[in-house]
C-alpha cells in the first residue's frame, strides 16, 4: 500500500509540466500582441525591454519545466518509493537538502530578476516619457493655430491607449495565473496530505511510511516553489509595464 501513494504525485508532476508548457505558449503569443500595444502607445523602449525579457523568461521556464526540474522531481519520487520499501536506501535527507537550497536559489533569483527588471523599467519609462513630451512639443509648436488642439487630441489618444495597455496586460496576467492555479492548488493539497500522513505515521511509529511521507512532502514543496517561481517569471514583465505612468 506504500507505492500507490506515490501515483498521485506522478500524475501531479505531469499536470505541472503541462501547465508550465501551456503557460509558456500562451505568454509567448500574448507577448507579441502586448508589445504591439506598447509600441502603439509610444512606449518603444518599454516594448523592446519587455519583449527581450519575455523571450528569456519563456525559454527559462520551459527549460526548467521540461529538461531540469520535472525530471529531477520524478527521480526523487521514484527514489522515495524505493526508500520506503528498502531499508538500505535512504533518500529523504537528499531530498530535504535539495528542497532547502533550491528554494533559497529560487528566492534569490526572483529577487535579482525583479530588481534588475524594475531598474530597466524605470529607465525605459524615462526614455518613453522624453519621447512623448518631445512629440507633444513638436505637434504643439509646428502646427499653426490648431497645434494646441492637436496636442490635446494626441494626449487623449495616448490616454486611451494606456487604458488598453493596462486592460490587456491585466488580462494576460490573470490568464497566466489561471493556467497555473489548478495545479498550484493541487500541489498545496497533496503537500498538506503528505504532511498529515507524516505526522500520523510518526505517532503510530510507522517508520517506513513516515520516511515515504517526509520525502513526498519535500518533493511536493519543491514542486510548489518551482510553479510559483514560473508564474512569477512569466508575469513580472507585464506587471512592471502596466505599473508605469504614461507621460
Amino acid at each position: 500500500g506504500k507505492i500507490p501513494l506515490s501515483f498521485p504525485g506522478a500524475s501531479l508532476m505531469n499536470s505541472a509540466d503541462e501547465a508550465a508548457q501551456t503557460a509558456c505558449r500562451f505568454t509567448e503569443s500574448f507577448g507579441t500582441v502586448f508589445a504591439g500595444i506598447l509600441i502603439a502607445n509610444g512606449q518603444t523602449a518599454s516594448a523592446a525591454g519587455y519583449s527581450a525579457f519575455l523571450t528569456g523568461a519563456v525559454n527559462a521556464a520551459s527549460l526548467c519545466a521540461s529538461e531540469i526540474v520535472m525530471p529531477m522531481l520524478r527521480i526523487f519520487l521514484a527514489l522515495s518509493c524505493v526508500s520506503a520499501v528498502s531499508p538500505n536506501v535512504r533518500i529523504d535527507a537528499v531530498i530535504r537538502f535539495f528542497e532547502k537550497y533550491a528554494k533559497w536559489l529560487l528566492g534569490f533569483t526572483a529577487m535579482l530578476i525583479s530588481t534588475v527588471l524594475s531598474i530597466s523599467g524605470i529607465i525605459s519609462a524615462s526614455a518613453d516619457s522624453v519621447g512623448a513630451r518631445a512629440a507633444k512639443f513638436v505637434i504643439s509648436g509646428s502646427v499653426p493655430v490648431v497645434g494646441g488642439a492637436m496636442s490635446d487630441a494626441y494626449l487623449s489618444i495616448k490616454s486611451g491607449m494606456t487604458l488598453l495597455r493596462n486592460s490587456t496586460g491585466a488580462f494576460g496576467i490573470i490568464a497566466t495565473a489561471y493556467i497555473f492555479l489548478p495545479v498550484i492548488l493541487s500541489t498545496l493539497l497533496w503537500s498538506f496530505v503528505a504532511g498529515i500522513g507524516e505526522a500520523v505515521s510518526d505517532t503510530m511509529n510507522l517508520s517506513d511510511l513516515q520516511k515515504l511521507m517526509k520525502s513526498l512532502s519535500a518533493t511536493f514543496s519543491l514542486l510548489l516553489g518551482v510553479l510559483v517561481f514560473s508564474l512569477f517569471l512569466l508575469t513580472l514583465g507585464g506587471i512592471i509595464v502596466i505599473m508605469q505612468r504614461s507621460a
